[in-house]
């Protein structure tokens, strides 16, 4: 059995993605209505993003007397949210679910498992399972413009942009690994990347993820650094996700 969603004191709302959702706009004002209360009531759910009732998909008859709506015009609405792609059923339970609603939740828990940007600082101190696939002493080819060089206090390495444009969660790990990198922050830019469809902060397609992950493990290992010298920071303000599908 899932464990239950720790309630949250507000929904995150984004109204430009909603204005932006082609789904969300194609809809009615009535339908959007209706789009919208449903998403009050996952926001409430046992599983957050699901449309659940004790654990179960909540059944037609029950949605309507929570929305006082006739079940017939209810079930019209609903077949529109699932027709324009607004809404998508669950695989496992049936239920209707929002998928960024779904999407968001999963980072959160992903974020509260490794900590504000940075991770936990004792990761920092141990040494990879794997052994790293880059020599230390090899030397960028100086005509080259298929690599890009990061640098340490006491050497430095070099990364093949050959590899997969969009790498899995696996070659994100690596991507650490040769970077000297928490796992924590592949496992969390990652997730988030996935999360948002590989878009950029500009809302551009991501060509090529490797050289934003090297920034972003700079970062990482900056702010770790950072908190092993200070006290520890208030919690971060939640990110918010770049521009997209609201649904």
């Amino acid at each position: 059995m899932k464990k239950k969603s720790k309630k949250l004191p507000a929904i995150q709302f984004y109204p430009g993605d909603w204005r932006k959702d082609p789904g969300v706009q194609a809809l009615s004002y009535h339908d959007r209505g209706i789009w919208f209360e449903i998403l009050l009531l996952m926001f409430e759910s046992s599983q957050r993003g699901k449309l659940l009732l004790n654990g179960r998909a909540m059944p037609a008859e029950a949605l309507a007397r929570l929305l006082g709506l006739d079940e017939q015009v209810l079930a019209q609405s609903l077949t529109r949210l699932i027709e324009f792609g607004v809404a998508s059923q669950d695989k496992d339970t049936g239920a209707m679910i929002c998928r960024r609603m779904v999407r968001d939740d999963k980072l959160t828990k992903i974020r509260k498992k490794s900590g504000s940007l940075g991770g936990n600082p004792a990761l920092l101190n141990q040494k990879p399972k794997q052994k790293t696939t880059t020599q230390d002493n090899q030397k960028p080819t100086p005509s080259s413009s298929s690599s890009v060089s990061t640098s340490s206090s006491d050497r430095s390495r070099s990364i093949d942009l050959s590899r997969p444009a969009i790498p899995n969660l696996e070659e994100a790990r690596q991507w650490a690994r040769e970077l000297s990198a928490p796992q924590d922050c592949a496992n969390v830019w990652w997730h988030e990347m996935e999360g948002v469809g590989w878009i950029d902060v500009r809302g551009r397609p991501v060509t090529h993820a490797l050289p934003a992950f090297t920034a972003y493990a700079a970062k990482w290992k900056s702010n770790s650094l950072r908190h092993q010298t200070q006290a520890p920071p208030a919690p971060p303000t939640p990110a918010v996700n770049k521009p997209g599908r609201y649904s």
